[in-house]
């Protein structure tokens, strides 16, 4: 009987820090970019079928989809295509900033900038 009424407190000592970071992401989907054409991660990931945006790192690759329990993968490329009509040139301005990703020409200078496939 103990280990039942341990489990319910492992349960929510996994799932407290996992909420926070889903939490923290949905309120770094959109910001002013400096660098181009902002993106809305969150707003594509719906567009998709899925419920929403869900950062798994704090990096510009740490983007993912989430569909219930399913952690989707993003390609940035497909987001400019939908948002702006074209996939190319993309890119982000700094690697640490996971609101970094662009479309377009930027308007600054960036750290990586792809112009075509």
């Amino acid at each position: 009987m103990k280990s039942l009424k341990i489990f319910p407190i492992l349960l929510a000592a996994t799932l407290l820090p996992m909420i926070g970071i889903t939490q923290k992401a949905k309120a770094q989907e959109v910001s002013e970019n400096y660098w181009g054409n902002s993106l809305d991660i969150g707003w594509y990931c719906r567009n998709i079928g899925a419920n929403n945006a869900v950062l798994v790192s704090n990096d510009v690759f740490g983007w993912r989809c989430q569909a219930g329990d399913n952690i989707i993968n993003i390609s940035i490329e497909q987001v400019c295509n939908l948002t702006y009509g074209s996939p190319y040139p993309i890119g982000y301005g700094m690697f640490d900033n996971p609101s970094s990703w662009f479309c377009g020409t930027p308007k600054q200078s960036a750290e990586f900038v792809k112009n075509s496939d």
